[in-house]
């Protein structure tokens, strides 16, 4: 049960039924309700619902009962400068004969009866066992409060996480911080030569043993790889996300990329970045208290400017253990995903010689996170120092959004406690 504030929609719902009954001027509910938003205070008002679950049909004359047991009923909800909830109307049909649109209104100010009083009771200990409990349930496991830090990394598929950001998670995790890895989409058209349930299952587990291995937690969302779109819905699933996690840092694609997964992964999140502490937005999970840190993870594109690296981190101390964790991504390392085919998988060492598999998938991200190293070496000289930035080998880089928490350089530092730790030299070759 959502409680949404939502004068608007009751005030279009009533106009609906007094026009429909032949009337002119606002109707007895909607000035009631201006009455009361002008002068007797702030109310909320709740979403109306229909028992019948079809307030469309209700609204547009269509029945969704025989007419003869047609009866629709509006429950409302106030908080007049008062800790309790008060005061409910009903809606219900004023002729078997005629249009459900023709009602009659009993007034919210009417004084409550004893039965009334009951009903109410009983509705609002309906509201406290099942809501209340629910959403802090959800939660409970999520947002422990253990003095640690918490952060969730998203990405499109099941690999983006891990593969942008699985090195500073590991970091993280070493210290006892919170890390949870999130795939937007199920991954079910990620290879050359299967898709459906069975590759977004497979690539699931993929993605929970590279979790693993890192030391974090991951989770794969049940939307169709490559059907990502920025709706309300998902802006919601993010924002639930962002707050069951209580995190202090975001992380996600920018909004421009060469996948549309991954632009609207880049939307969805800045979406959610004023989002995740709006009360009434998502009302069923609690808003956090503070706006998080949102970060960009690093990519090559150029327009409308190119990524820019406001902190660079030394994963040298876990690339090997990065390495290891990527192995467990066999459907798209070796196999070669979306675009793979059976030529380029014969080129990748069989499963059967993994030493050598781990060696050829070793060198490739040899390659690539020196290039990242080298590439943002001044971010990594600024904040390791320039004795120590330039000998990092690994690096994976970030930059801050705009649309949440400015943090101060001593806040960034708190954020990425490791700066000070991480010794470059660790790697071996």
């Amino acid at each position: 049960m959502l409680f949404s504030a939502n004068v608007a929609g009751l005030s279009r719902r009533t106009k609906h039924l007094h026009a429909a009954s032949g009337r002119v001027g606002p109707s007895g509910p909607e000035r009631a309700i201006r009455r009361e938003l002008t002068g007797g205070g702030a109310n909320i008002l709740a979403r109306p619902v229909l028992p019948c679950g079809q307030a469309d049909a209700a609204l547009s004359g269509k029945s969704c009962e025989p007419r003869s047991k047609q009866a629709w009923r509006y429950k409302r909800w106030e908080t007049v400068r008062r800790p309790i909830v008060t005061g409910p109307f009903e809606i219900y049909d004023d002729d078997q004969k005629t249009s459900p649109r023709n009602v009659n209104w009993v007034s919210a100010k009417q004084p409550a009866s004893e039965e009334h009083t009951m009903k109410l009771s009983c509705l609002l200990l309906t509201v406290i066992v099942l809501i209340v409990p629910s959403s802090l349930v959800a939660q409970s496991k999520d947002t422990t409060e253990d003095g640690k830090l918490r952060i969730i990394c998203f990405g499109a598929h099941p690999d983006d996480a891990e593969y942008k950001s699985g090195g500073t998670a590991a970091l993280w995790a070493k210290q006892g911080h919170h890390v949870k890895l999130v795939s937007v989409t199920n991954g079910d058209i990620g290879h050359w030569a299967m898709a459906g349930g069975a590759l977004a299952k497979r690539r699931t587990a993929e993605s929970a043993e590279v979790a693993k291995r890192l030391g974090v937690t991951s989770q794969v969302l049940d939307i169709h790889d490559g059907e990502l779109m920025p709706t309300l819905e998902n802006r919601r699933i993010i924002t639930r996300l962002i707050r069951q996690w209580n995190a202090d840092i975001v992380i996600a694609h920018r909004p421009w990329d060469y996948h549309p997964d991954h632009r609207y992964v880049g939307v969805l999140v800045q979406d959610a970045a004023f989002m995740v502490t709006v009360p009434f937005f998502c009302p069923d999970t609690p808003p956090l208290k503070k706006n998080p840190v949102f970060l960009y993870s690093s990519d090559r594109f150029q327009k409308p400017y190119p990524f820019e690296a406001d902190i660079a981190v030394s994963i040298d101390g876990v690339f090997d253990e990065k390495v290891d964790a990527l192995l467990a991504l066999e459907s798209q390392t070796f196999e070669g995903g979306a675009l793979g085919n059976a030529e380029r998988m014969a080129k990748a060492p069989p499963a059967s010689q993994p030493d050598l598999r781990r060696e050829w998938l070793r060198e490739r991200w040899d390659r690539r996170s020196g290039n990242e190293a080298r590439r943002f070496r001044q971010a990594l000289n600024r904040w390791y120092g320039a004795e120590r930035g330039e000998k990092v080998q690994y690096a994976e880089a970030f930059e801050i959004c705009e649309y949440g928490r400015q943090p101060t350089d001593a806040e960034v530092r708190k954020l990425f406690p490791f700066f000070d730790l991480t010794r470059p030299s660790a790697a071996t070759k």
